[in-house]
């Protein structure tokens, strides 16, 4: 398994005291409240203030005092240790953790899992090999077993969600 996770992307400075503005790849903003840290480039970084404005998360690092010493970290990817990360529900999955998993009809090979694409009622899987890409919708009559150690995904299609040939 995957043991840091890209939880979103510095995408500018904020103010003239050192905040940067990051664009959160997650779900679960409040999780940035709780951190003391984030990694960027491998380097643990020390957090000291946090706020949420606008869909976006506003951080203060402890040793970054002004826009310039901010403006640095423009365009780099904020990651968080797995034991940081939010606690999952029964059937809930980083998405992480499903990008690359190999998918599974009746022991068929239909592909491996490149995309997820978040619709609102529900995830859908973007399940691709050499010649096919398969939309396949994450619902609990769909997704029959999950095992993320194994890497692997049994499914159900729905009838006429692919051509039989």
């Amino acid at each position: 398994m995957i043991e840091y996770f890209d939880i979103g992307k510095i995408v500018n400075v904020h103010g003239i005291k050192g905040e940067v503005k990051i664009y959160p790849y997650t779900n679960h903003v409040e999780i940035f409240e709780s951190l003391s840290y984030l990694i960027i480039d491998k380097t643990e970084i020390a957090i000291s203030n946090v706020r949420i404005h606008k869909n976006m998360v506003l951080v203060q690092f402890k040793d970054v005092k002004n826009r310039s010493q901010a403006e640095k970290y423009i365009n780099k990817l904020v990651y968080i240790h797995r034991k940081d990360g939010h606690q999952l529900g029964e059937n809930e999955y980083y998405l992480n953790d499903l990008l690359g998993c190999e998918v599974f009809e009746n022991n068929k090979y239909l592909g491996k899992i490149t995309d997820i694409i978040h619709t609102g009622s529900n995830d859908v899987y973007v399940v691709s090999n050499n010649q096919d890409e398969i939309l396949i919708p994450a619902l609990k009559t769909v997704i029959i077993k999950v095992d993320i150690l194994k890497r692997k995904i049994d499914v159900k299609l729905p009838e006429g969600l692919i051509d039989d040939e």
